[in-house]
């Protein structure tokens, strides 16, 4: 099966992956049949990519492969549609093959007990690849929604999570966050914790507690895992228990929503200082204060690419495996503080 994801609504999008790996890939097949490949890396091969994606599954029906930024990389050279001859074979194989011609080629015949998933940052619908996918597999573009599509969204969101929400509520976190998807989802589950089971949550918590997310002390926690110290890290973590308001859960939720945005600006400052965008740029693109930019790309040197994208990846799963209960946030908050912090 192949799939093609792009658009701006990373959360939706990561969450849609998270969901066909929960399906496809048993937790103890894991190691041998997901691979997840990021073609910004250096050492990005076309070959790796498609050899993966042709091998055969091992104790599992199917294998998965994710695969960001692959048409990106190799630009658009070779832009043409793969012709097919008898029986759905290529013609094109008596020819030496581009990376992208190759790429087109592998998405006509990809094996049927391969799930392959290419994620874009943007594709036209008048590209080969778009077509070329769209004829093979399915296409989906996350659009983030904004105004009253977001105060929709967050209602909609709610009931997913089967957390009460008053409509005022929903107005307010919309009008306060703005159109952050993945902090969105944090806040009502924080929101939800903090009401307790069965209660609705009011405009007047969205209010109280949005205020306290701000707080410095929570700031200076993300500052301190931004730098790798391990050891501030956890001091400040176990601070912050002990002055919160907030039930164990809610407290979990407010920190794990803060730290997955925090590693997430971090990637898009590294993607787009690849792209060799200025600080203005990077600043009107992410709507961030360019002193805020200056400070998140001197935290990004940190850390290296891979593992900013490992982090990302790392920081979703854990989402959904925490709401599909297959895992608890509030035992592993610490583990995953020292995880990140790790040299």
């Amino acid at each position: 099966m192949l799939y093609l994801f792009y658009g701006e609504d990373q959360f939706g999008l990561r969450e849609q992956v998270a969901k066909i790996k929960a399906e496809t890939i048993p937790t103890e097949a894991e190691d041998f049949n997901f691979v997840r490949l990021d073609a910004e890396r250096n050492n990005f091969q076309i070959d790796t990519l498609l050899q993966n994606a042709d091998a055969y599954p091992f104790m599992n029906d199917q294998r998965m492969v994710v695969a960001s930024g692959v048409s990106t990389k190799l630009g658009k050279s070779g832009d043409s549609v793969p012709a097919r001859g008898r029986g759905g074979k290529s013609q094109t194989n008596t020819k030496v093959l581009s990376p992208r011609e190759k790429l087109l080629d592998f998405l006509s015949r990809v094996p049927t007990t391969t799930v392959l998933v290419l994620i874009e940052q943007k594709v036209a619908k008048n590209e080969v690849l778009y077509k070329v996918a769209e004829k093979y597999g399915q296409v989906k573009e996350f659009i983030a929604p904004r105004g009253t599509q977001l105060e929709n969204w967050v209602g909609v969101r709610a009931r997913h999570e089967n957390i009460k929400l008053e409509n005022a509520a929903a107005m307010k976190l919309a009008e306060y966050i703005g159109p952050d998807l993945y902090r969105l989802d944090n806040e009502m589950q924080k929101l939800a914790a903090y009401a307790g089971p069965g209660q609705s949550v009011t405009a007047q918590m969205v209010t109280e507690m949005t205020a306290e997310a701000q707080s410095t002390s929570i700031y200076n926690l993300t500052d301190a895992i931004g730098r790798r110290d391990t050891s501030g890290a956890i001091l400040l973590l176990n601070r912050l228990r002990q002055e919160t308001n907030l039930n164990k859960q809610g407290f979990t939720r407010q920190l794990f929503a803060l730290i997955t945005r925090e590693i997430y600006d971090l990637c898009r400052v590294r993607e787009l200082a690849v792209q060799r965008k200025s600080q203005g740029e990077i600043a009107s693109i992410m709507g961030l204060p360019p002193f805020v930019v200056q400070k998140k790309t001197d935290t990004a040197r940190n850390f290296s690419s891979e593992r900013l994208d490992y982090l990302y990846h790392r920081l979703t799963e854990l989402d959904y495996a925490d709401k599909s209960g297959k895992a608890d946030l509030t035992i592993q908050l610490d583990l995953l503080v020292a995880e990140i912090c790790q040299r």
